[in-house]
């Protein structure tokens, strides 16, 4: 990605990025349902190889699917030790489908990825339709645009 493109000083991109990282704050009667835990991404293309990426890093994980209490949208984000990954679609839950999404990274700087440039899937959700009240999930998917790379595609998997 451009220096350009990483670095714009933008206030949307810092209201994503603080929306998408913190959760947006809801009135004490609202309840969000965020199922929280453990994750990897591994299984990178030559794309995101040339930027860089390889391994199989791990990192805490965020999911809020839409639907369950409060949530009106579907997140999914990834929390590494020196930067965090956000991925938001506005509208239904992630699925089998590429879908676009707003996605979004922080770390030595903070960018909001192109629009229209990312797109996210779950190949396999555990339980198929989560409650609020389900105390554990399962995620498979992939994501094309990681890292903000054009034609990166990266698999991951969390719990």
């Amino acid at each position: 990605m451009p220096a350009a493109a990483r670095s714009r000083p933008a206030l949307a991109t810092l209201a994503l990025a603080l929306a998408l990282a913190a959760g947006l704050a809801h009135p004490a009667a609202a309840q969000d349902v965020e199922f929280r835990g453990f994750g990897y991404v591994y299984g990178f293309n030559a794309p995101c190889t040339d930027d860089g990426w390889a391994g199989t890093p791990n990192m805490n994980v965020r999911y809020r699917p839409h639907g369950l209490g409060s949530n009106d949208d579907s997140r999914l984000v990834f929390f590494d030790r020196y930067f965090a990954a956000a991925f938001r679609l506005e509208d239904g839950r992630f699925d089998r489908n590429w879908r676009d999404v707003e996605a979004g990274q922080i770390g030595s700087s903070l960018w909001e990825y192109d629009e229209g440039a990312t797109q996210l899937r779950v190949t396999t959700q555990i339980p198929p339709s989560p409650t609020a009240t389900t105390p554990q999930i399962r995620l498979v998917g992939q994501i094309r645009g990681w890292g903000g790379v054009p034609g990166c595609i990266a698999n991951f998997e969390a719990t």
